[in-house]
């Protein structure tokens, strides 16, 4: 089936390792007609001559190259600005990386989801875990959707108290309009969990419970505890880091949201005092989660340095 109005996009830098492979399980899918746009930020290792070479040898992919690392924010929007500017009459678009691998069917059973439910504004699969080499990897399942929340208020706050998994949400199927309309990604840290709110309250999030993605996991990232500190070294362009990033990232969340929904009612399905409320539930209901977060951890890490691992795994399950 051909899927005009349908592409990928692709923020690269330094992935030279595992490129190939990530094209090729995107390109391998069973419907066609769809586009795949790369956006080189900068790399060094080899990854932009590998992405030239598959633009010269399959019409689907384009390729473009900055001279510089512009940071994974920035690269993220000009992929999908590619992504706009390349496929006429962009319907629906998903962000890929350099180095996880797609499943052959994977376009086809996102794609006929969003168009079974017009309500969804993103889908996604389960995401089956690889390590470096390719080998599963043991990592928790993660099941999360909004499917059935109709009101966008209540659907708001019911993401903001159980989101779950949107590093692999992020990864999913988008109604192209409704990304753009959210600011694609914003500057801020977790800039993937800000914009699962903000989707939040213009359609449901629905999950194909079967595991067509797998998700490497990269030395690199196996200690989540690093998160914050990774992002500031890779979200922004060297030395262009917002200095508003100084406060706490919920805080910044509720900010941004209080700027660009009650301040500039840039969604003028949500009543002021909806905005206003949401704004400050925002950054409370992520303070909150964030201080549990760390409060479970470091009783976690006290059980175990007492020796009372079997209760320290039990928490881990939390």
């Amino acid at each position: 089936m051909s899927l005009a109005g349908i592409a990928f996009g692709l923020s690269i830098y330094n992935e030279a390792r595992y490129l190939r492979l990530a094209l090729e399980s995107i390109l391998a899918q069973r419907e066609n007609g769809f586009k795949v746009v790369i956006f080189d930020n900068g790399s060094s290792d080899g990854s932009g001559q590998i992405a030239a070479d598959f633009a010269r040898n399959d019409s689907r992919v384009i390729y473009h190259r900055s001279e510089k690392n512009l940071g994974m924010i920035r690269g993220f929007r000009e992929a999908y600005q590619m992504a706009v500017s390349e496929c006429e009459g962009l319907r629906y678009f998903a962000w890929a990386s350099g180095h996880d691998l797609w499943h052959p069917e994977w376009l086809e059973a996102m794609r006929k989801e969003l168009d079974d439910h017009p309500e969804a504004v993103l889908v996604y699969p389960i995401a089956a875990y690889i390590d470096d080499d390719g080998a599963p990897a043991n990592h928790r399942e993660v099941r999360f959707d909004s499917a059935g929340i109709v009101s966008a208020t209540r659907r708001f706050r019911w993401v903001c108290d159980h989101l779950e998994g949107a590093g692999s949400m992020a990864y999913g199927l988008y109604r192209s309009q409704m990304l753009s309309d959210c600011g694609v990604y914003r500057d801020t840290f977790l800039p993937d969990r800000l914009l699962m709110f903000e989707l939040s309250l213009r359609g449901e999030f629905r999950q194909v419970c079967r595991p067509l993605w797998y998700r490497r996991i990269r030395p690199a990232e196996a200690v989540m505890s690093t998160t914050l500190e990774r992002q500031r070294k890779t979200l922004f362009e060297k030395n262009q880091e917002p200095s508003y990033l100084a406060w706490p990232w919920w805080i910044v969340f509720g900010s941004i949201f209080f700027k660009t929904y009650f301040l500039k009612t840039s969604f003028r399905q949500l009543k002021k005092r909806d905005a206003f409320t949401l704004s400050f539930y925002l950054a409370a209901s992520q303070g909150y989660n964030q201080t549990r977060k760390r409060v479970l951890m470091s009783t976690k890490r006290a059980l175990s340095a007492l020796g009372l691992r079997e209760w320290a795994r039990r928490m881990k399950r939390r």
